[in-house]
């Protein structure tokens, strides 16, 4: 939800949707581009229309987790601890996510809907979704 997205910037998307962040992700909003938390980022409840009919949307929430994964990606977002956790995870998912969707994988699909990813992730991960 930043500042130049229309409020209903999810209307319409019938493709599945692989969303990821982190309780220490942050964004910027508002006229003033204030910072925020993760929770602005993420459309959910009444904000978060529902899908379309059969299209799938999952999210994964990294508990501690930042925008960057601690600076392994783009930049080191100031002093913290590099994510090699989260990134990995991500990676996993992502990966299996997209052979799923894109590449119509059976084996992904299981594995993305039955993945023990609080047990992979020593509690830390939650994979929302269909």
């Amino acid at each position: 939800k930043m500042a130049l997205m229309p409020g209903d910037v999810w209307q319409g998307v019938d493709v599945p949707t692989f969303m990821v962040t982190g309780t220490d992700d942050y964004g910027v909003a508002g006229k003033g581009r204030k910072a925020t938390d993760y929770t602005t980022e993420v459309l959910s409840g009444a904000a978060a229309p529902e899908p379309k009919q059969g299209v799938p949307r999952y999210r994964l929430l990294l508990a501690g987790g930042d925008h960057y994964f601690g600076g392994l990606i783009h930049r080191d977002p100031g002093g913290l601890k590099p994510d090699v956790e989260g990134l990995a995870l991500f990676a996993d998912l992502s990966t299996a996510f997209m052979d799923a969707y894109v590449r119509a994988d059976p084996a992904a699909l299981d594995y993305l809907r039955n993945a023990d990813v609080a047990g992979l992730s020593h509690r830390r991960a939650t994979l929302t979704g269909p």
